[in-house]
C-alpha cells in the first residue's frame, strides 16, 4: 500500500489529493511516468484536441509552468498542480496554452488508464474536490478572458496637441520640430491673409492626456 516517495510529496502539495485514499493514490502513482521540459517549452497548445487513448494529464512534481489564454497570461502553476485534465473530464479541446516557466518535471498518466481507475474508485470525496477545482479554474479562465476583451475594446483618446513642422538649422538644413497645433494654424492663417490684419490668436486647445500648453514644445529629432 506504499506510494512512491516523490509522488507522495506531489500528492501532499495538492489540495485535491492530499487527503485521498491511500489505495487510490498508490494505483495512480503506479500508472504514472515522468516527463521533463526545459524552460520556455510549450507543453499544451490552446485548442489542441485531447485523445484519452494517447494524451495525458499532468501533475507538476518540480518547477513551474505558465497558463496562457488567447495569448494572454492567466496564472503560474507550481508543485502539486494538475493540468490538462479539463478536456479529459469535460470533453472538447484544451482551452489554454501551458508553457514551462522553469525546467519542470511532470508526472503524467494517459486518459484511458485514469478513466479505468476513476471508474473503480470509491473515493467520492476526492472526485468531488477534483470537480470543484475544475469549476474554479474554468471560472478564472472566463473572468480573465472577459477582462482582456474589455481592455482590447477600450476607447483610446487621440492627442492632436502637437504636429510636425520644420525649422531651418544654422547649417541651412531643415530640422523637424513639434509645435502646438493652435500656434501652427494661427501662423498659417496670418501668412495667408497677407493684409497685415491678423486674426485673434485662438487659445490653445488641450485635450485630455495632452501635454501642458505652458511647456515648451519638445524637439523631435528624426
Amino acid at each position: 500500500t506504499w506510494v512512491q516517495s516523490a509522488d507522495a510529496r506531489l500528492f501532499a502539495a495538492s489540495p485535491i489529493f492530499q487527503n485521498g485514499r491511500l489505495d487510490f493514490l498508490r494505483d495512480l502513482s503506479n500508472r504514472m511516468s515522468t516527463r521533463k521540459f526545459d524552460e520556455g517549452k510549450t507543453i499544451i497548445e490552446e485548442n489542441e484536441s485531447f485523445s484519452p487513448s494517447c494524451d495525458v494529464i499532468y501533475w507538476i512534481a518540480k518547477g513551474e509552468v505558465e497558463l496562457m489564454k488567447g495569448g494572454h497570461f492567466v496564472t503560474v502553476l507550481g508543485e502539486g498542480a494538475v493540468f490538462g485534465d479539463i478536456p479529459f473530464f469535460r470533453g472538447g479541446a484544451h482551452n489554454g496554452t501551458v508553457r514551462s516557466k522553469t525546467q519542470v518535471f511532470l508526472r503524467v498518466v494517459r486518459g484511458d488508464p485514469l478513466r479505468e481507475l476513476l471508474d473503480s474508485c470509491i473515493d467520492r470525496e476526492l472526485c468531488a474536490k477534483w470537480d470543484e477545482d475544475i469549476e474554479r479554474r474554468l471560472s478564472a479562465l472566463t473572468r480573465k478572458e472577459m477582462l482582456y476583451s474589455q481592455i482590447s475594446h477600450k476607447t483610446t483618446h487621440i492627442d492632436f496637441m502637437f504636429m510636425k513642422t520644420s525649422n531651418m538649422g544654422p547649417d541651412g538644413v531643415r530640422v523637424p520640430k513639434t509645435e502646438p497645433l493652435g500656434d501652427a494654424l494661427f501662423d498659417a492663417l496670418a501668412a495667408k491673409s497677407g493684409n497685415g490684419t491678423l486674426p485673434k490668436k485662438p487659445p490653445q486647445l488641450v485635450l485630455p492626456g495632452a501635454p501642458s500648453p505652458f511647456l515648451e514644445p519638445i524637439a523631435a529629432h528624426c
